[in-house]
């Protein structure tokens, strides 16, 4: 269960409180074991991102390159067409609360949108933002792919990414 709060701002993953970036490990042992960790190719001595992936949940953890903090969790709602190599191989498994109110697994842009106790801020297309005191909830709703190739201009919730606050600059988690 992931739940989200405004006042006071915090995330909540199974119990586990986020107010600010965890050590990826702690939040990691918050939502099971992972599947897989996936990371792109890094110049030398350096790292980058990681993104830590829980197939069965349909949920990644996305890890800093310098701090190896968690910084963000996503939901994949529509795991059809994997849009990348960390995508997990099932929808999301779990459940989404915003302040109090069960958002619906499945629902078209329209429905989530609807059912969100906050008003969420059109960014570009089908991507919406909600941001405050440092925590940003993204959700990025997409049109399932029709026998043409092309996109139904029926959108649902493809992706909800959450992030919270994190200095890029902290000393490293161990």
């Amino acid at each position: 269960m992931i739940e989200v709060f405004r006042q006071p701002p915090c995330v909540i993953v199974n119990g586990f409180r986020i107010v600010t970036a965890p050590p990826v490990g702690e939040l990691v042992a918050a939502i099971g074991t992972q599947t897989r960790v996936e990371a792109g190719p890094a110049p030398a001595g350096f790292r980058n991102p990681q993104r830590h992936v829980f197939d069965a949940l349909g949920v990644s953890v996305l890890e800093h390159h310098y701090t190896r903090r968690a910084t963000a969790i996503s939901m994949v709602h529509f795991a059809d067409e994997p849009r990348s190599v960390d995508t997990p191989a099932s929808t999301f498994a779990g459940e989404l609360w915003l302040d109090g109110v069960e958002m619906p697994r499945g629902a078209t842009e329209k429905e989530f949108l609807a059912a969100s106790p906050w008003p969420f801020e059109r960014v570009i297309g089908g991507i919406w933002r909600l941001e405050f005191g440092g925590f940003s909830v993204i959700a990025n709703m997409v049109g399932p792919r029709l026998r043409s190739g092309r996109r139904s201009a029926r959108r649902v919730v493809g992706v909800v990414e959450i992030s919270w606050p994190h200095d890029p600059w902290e000393s490293p988690a161990h």
